[in-house]
């Protein structure tokens, strides 16, 4: 039986406009749970979004997201 190939790693990171912040979540195979719990809290009002990365390195979305949102005062690893 041939081996399947692994999904690469996905990290996310959740814009938050009220609060001014970022958080990197992963990493993981599947953003439905944030996704699903981003788009609940845009239905409540809130102003956030996200974004996903398919990369093994949280590094590299922790800089990503810096470079997104510059002016964000924190970027928070909830890893």
């Amino acid at each position: 039986m041939p081996k399947s190939t692994p999904k690469p790693s996905i990290y996310v990171a959740v814009f938050d406009y009220d609060k001014e912040a970022v958080s990197v979540h992963g990493p993981m195979s599947d953003d439905t749970e944030i996704a699903s719990r981003v788009f609940a809290a845009q239905k409540n009002g809130r102003q956030v979004n996200y974004s996903s990365f398919q990369t093994d390195s949280v590094e590299t979305v922790t800089a990503e997201a810096r470079a997104l949102q510059p002016s964000f005062r924190q970027v928070k690893r909830a890893v």
